[in-house]
């Protein structure tokens, strides 16, 4: 691997030596074939690196046992041994032995590298940052905000919820600490920006998603004639952090309507419900992996439902507009940010089931073509993936390479 001009990164951070093009290194112990957004950003970068084979790609996750796939003649796969981290089977992995990857870097001290997720990860690599064991550049993307989506809520409930909080408040205090000896923190939005600069960061770098192409070429205006069914579906995980809660309560009194239909789609802690509802109006199609099958669902229903109010981007909202379809979301989050772009839009208040459901209702009465080309005006402001991609692989290249952008990098 040929390599450039030395870069000072500062004098807590090294020199690098960058490549005339750029090897570049996911480290992400989220990215599973069901980690849903998470899993789509990585296949997005893929496709990224296919349509650009001067660089190369590598992108580490955990599995069952360590393996390193070679996807294309530049994109690496590499699986490392990972610790289940919850009961399903098809879950979250923990990859505590980092060493092989550790051993792999030395020999590619150029390597841009990006760490997905806050853990035990992020905790070896800013270590090693620190103690200048470790020359590459750096970088962390936020993905999610875990002490508020998974910790929070633990804090709250259940036996000795009182020394729950005490530790909560203590790790919230030290958690972002780590953060200050990335190069950059990447993040999605707007909100994912000030979640982290109300920590006291100040290294953050926003770059907002995309949608597929061929969901943009799916686009048709959505109608709906007087005595057809408003078809609703909903696209995501099924656990707390995603207020499903919305779905498991609202769902019942929604379907007291002939006219309103609901397709539910995902997995997670709270499937049992939707696999065992039954209804006329209502269909569960468990985890959806092909975009083609999640498509055609989109193409065949009218609004999407959006519950969480944790939302750091809101892939499926993005998508489902790229299609030309309105949006029912809560008043919080990216999700939020999204849909305040449009001029006519369908917001509930954050956690109430009785605002979801009478935003439902209304969704009825609305002009659906009006709202459907509103959403598809917002879509096309994001682009596709291959524009959100081009615009974050160029900062890199710039950032880390002394050479000019291809493209412009912010929107």
């Amino acid at each position: 691997m040929s390599a450039g001009q030395p870069v000072d990164s500062g004098s807590d951070k090294g020199i690098y030596y960058i490549p005339t093009y750029m090897f570049f290194v996911d480290v992400n112990t989220f990215y599973n074939p069901y980690a849903g957004g998470i899993r789509t950003y990585h296949r997005a970068k893929m496709d990224w690196f296919r349509n650009h084979p001067e660089h190369n790609y590598m992108v580490v996750g955990p599995a069952d046992k360590t393996e390193k796939i070679q996807l294309e003649s530049n994109i690496t796969y590499w699986k490392l041994k990972g610790i289940k981290a919850q009961k399903n089977p098809n879950g979250y992995k923990f990859m505590f032995n980092l060493r092989p990857l550790l051993k792999f870097l030395k020999d590619y001290p150029n390597a841009v590298i990006e760490v997905g997720d806050p853990w035990w990860t992020s905790l070896v690599f800013t270590r090693l940052r620190r103690w200048k064991k470790l020359p590459n550049p750096l970088n962390f993307f936020h993905h999610t905000h875990p002490l508020v989506c998974y910790i929070k809520p633990w804090a709250e409930t259940g036996v000795f919820s009182f020394i729950k909080k005490i530790a909560y408040k203590i790790l919230d205090k030290n958690f972002y600490k780590q953060f200050k000896n990335y190069d950059d923190l990447i993040v999605s939005s707007k909100f994912a920006r000030l979640l982290l600069e109300e920590k006291e960061l100040s290294n953050i770098v926003e770059f907002p998603f995309g949608a597929p192409d061929t969901f943009f070429k799916a686009y048709k205006e959505k109608t709906r004639s007087e005595n057809e069914p408003l078809r609703l579906i909903y696209a995501g995980r099924l656990q707390n952090d995603k207020d499903v809660f919305l779905l498991i309560k609202g769902i019942p009194l929604l379907l007291q309507d002939p006219q309103i239909h609901i397709t539910v789609m995902g997995h997670g802690a709270e499937m049992g419900f939707f696999e065992n509802f039954k209804h006329p109006q209502f269909r569960y199609l468990g985890y959806i992996q092909d975009k083609l099958i999640i498509e055609n669902e989109f193409r065949r229903h009218h609004i999407l439902l959006a519950t969480s109010p944790n939302e750091t981007f809101g892939l499926s909202i993005l998508e489902a507009m790229a299609m030309g379809m309105p949006v029912i979301g809560p008043d919080m989050g990216a999700a939020f940010e999204l849909l305040q772009k449009l001029e006519n839009n369908l917001i509930y208040k954050t956690k109430s089931v009785e605002s979801f459901v009478e935003m439902v209702k209304t969704a009825k009465s609305i002009d659906l073509g009006k709202y459907s080309k509103d959403a598809r005006r917002v879509a096309e402001f994001y682009g596709t993936w291959e524009n959100a991609m081009s615009r974050q692989m160029n900062y890199y290249i710039k950032k880390y390479n002394d050479s000019e952008l291809h493209n412009e990098y912010s929107i």
